[in-house]
């Protein structure tokens, strides 16, 4: 279609005043972003190292400044590898390091106070089974259940529990 931008595929669909109604829109929109996301890095930055929130605001805002400098979406690419091989690693030696360190099933604790058995047999299959408890949404929300026609099972909502 040869599109550059979003606004240019508004243009040819609805004409060019959908055009600058959808750009402020979005300039408008990713103004208020890009001030949320300077205002929770520099809460962060403020926090981990003991200093004043503007002054953290003004370090994301040279970090970002100086990022966009280095080649943007270019940056981005080359980051990201870097990224996901700290990510990939982090999660490999995450899963070894609980493999060897946790014990194979939960213990009774007070966390646990039946172990690694079910509180209730038919939790899994009765979406009833847990109502005593008022949020019994966060601990079942999602049964078996086997189709009438092919008899295969789905997973379906306990949408009554939601509703």
């Amino acid at each position: 279609m040869r599109l550059l931008t979003l606004p240019d595929l508004f243009a040819r669909t609805f004409g060019p005043l959908a055009e600058c109604v959808f750009s402020l829109l979005g300039i408008t929109s990713f103004i208020c972003l890009l001030g949320g996301n300077l205002v929770g890095s520099g809460r962060i930055i403020g926090y981990i190292f003991g200093i004043d929130v503007i002054a953290g605001i003004w370090i994301t805002t040279a970090a970002v400044w100086l990022y966009t400098i280095a080649g943007g979406l270019v940056s981005v690419a080359y980051t990201d590898l870097f990224q996901a091989a700290v990510g990939w690693t982090g999660l490999i030696a995450g899963s070894i390091w609980c493999l060897v360190n946790l014990p194979r099933a939960a213990g009774v604790s007070p966390a646990y106070p039946v172990g690694d058995s079910p509180a209730v047999a038919e939790q899994m299959s009765n979406n009833d089974a847990l109502d005593p408890i008022p949020n019994a949404i966060v601990f079942n929300w999602v049964a078996t259940k086997r189709d009438h026609r092919d008899q295969r099972p789905r997973l379906h909502i306990a949408d009554r529990h939601i509703a």
